[in-house]
């Protein structure tokens, strides 16, 4: 997959015009961002400002970035990073090889929450475990049985597990 972002790219001192005559990515900021948003912010795809710039991929681009704001008046940030996928080459069967994608993008997703689920899982089982930082905290509180916990500790037990079970 490619990465792509926003770029929003914040000019200080000298004018970003100026710095444009000087420096061909940022006269390409200047180029793909419609205006300022304020204080000399421009933000901007990073897929139009690599091809403005003559970049050929994301990391020339970022490398190209990391130039223009060392030792200058500019200063960057990416923002909104997603994966991307770019049809290089005409396919016959588009709507198929969209089905594939979006089935592997799925998997993968569902890869992701199955790994968010497991540590969920084992996030509650170690707050309910003996010796488990709820059981420390009954005990320091004079209480060696974490079940007989006063009604804020229980209130917080309910919404960890609340917040962990989703319910």
């Amino acid at each position: 997959p490619s990465w792509f972002a926003t770029a929003v790219v914040t000019f200080h001192g000298d004018p970003p015009e100026k710095i444009a005559l000087i420096n061909p990515l940022a006269a390409a900021v200047l180029q793909t961002a419609k205006k300022p948003v304020k204080g000399g912010m421009y933000t901007c795809p990073t897929a139009l400002l690599a091809q403005a710039a003559r970049c050929e991929d994301t990391a020339s681009l970022q490398r190209a970035l990391n130039e223009l704001s060392t030792g200058s008046n500019v200063r960057y940030e990416l923002r909104d990073k997603a994966a991307g996928y770019v049809i290089r080459r005409r396919v016959s069967d588009l709507p198929a090889l969209a089905a594939r994608l979006a089935d592997r993008l799925a998997s993968a997703e569902k890869c992701q929450l199955d790994k968010l689920n497991a540590m969920c899982k084992a996030a509650k089982a170690s707050l309910t475990a003996p010796g488990s930082a709820l059981a420390r905290l009954a005990m320091t509180a004079g209480r060696a049985d974490p079940l007989k916990a006063t009604a804020s500790e229980a209130a917080l037990r309910v919404e960890v597990e609340a917040y962990f079970t989703g319910e």
